[in-house]
């Protein structure tokens, strides 16, 4: 009788352990679930003053009196501007890229510098990170790519992989025909994948442009 009294103690002590380590463990998932909410929320990207569409989660149009002044300026449509910040950063004006692209359309600090002598502006490395600045500059970068290709491919292959590399590529017949670059054939599997995904939301901010104005 004493050693099932014993047996009967040291199976509540176990089933008290046991309940004991679920409850520690659910308390340590909830905890990090709020966390990751926590996070999550702050990585959305926030509004500029003046912009009150922001459009879906999946096809964002923040920013858009940025935009719209940079389209205006370089004659670029805003649904491709807004398919690279997609592309590029999802909205985020933060952003660094691994090879140190900064900002919305993620552009590197020597490339911009180039293209602020250009432009006949002053040129700070920090401004890559100011919304208004980052996007107008490189939507003019872009357009340079543009009027060097006349191809929007090339041109969003040139802004990914640099116009040198595009210029190489187009005079390599295993990679074009007649004369334009054969997407699937880019040597690049980033480049790749870049001018697919621009491609496609080029296409759907098209639709829900078209859409919205009905």
């Amino acid at each position: 009788m004493k050693k099932q009294k014993q047996n009967k103690k040291s199976f509540w002590g176990i089933a008290d352990t046991v309940v004991a380590i679920f409850v520690a463990v659910f308390i340590f998932v909830f905890a990090l679930s709020a966390v990751m909410v926590n996070y999550l929320e702050d990585e959305t990207p926030s509004t500029s003053q003046g912009n009150t569409n922001q459009g879906s989660t999946e096809y964002p149009t923040l920013y858009a009196k940025e935009v719209k002044a940079a389209a205006e300026k370089y004659g670029i449509e805003e649904e491709r501007i807004y398919a690279v910040i997609r592309v590029e950063s999802n909205f985020k004006k933060e952003a660094v890229s691994s090879a140190d692209a900064r900002g919305l359309m993620q552009m590197l600090p020597s490339t911009y510098e180039s293209q602020c002598k250009r432009l006949g502006i002053e040129y700070n490395v920090e401004d890559l990170f100011d919304p208004a600045k980052n996007i107008d500059v490189c939507t003019y970068y872009l357009k340079r790519m543009y009027d060097m290709f006349g191809d929007w491919d090339h041109a969003h292959a040139a802004y990914n992989a640099g116009y040198g590399n595009v210029k190489k590529w187009l005079k390599n017949p295993e990679y074009t025909r007649e004369g334009k670059l054969i997407n699937d054939k880019i040597p690049f599997k980033e480049t790749r994948n870049y001018v697919k995904k621009v491609d496609y939301y080029y296409t759907e901010y098209k639709l829900a442009n078209a859409s919205n104005n009905k």
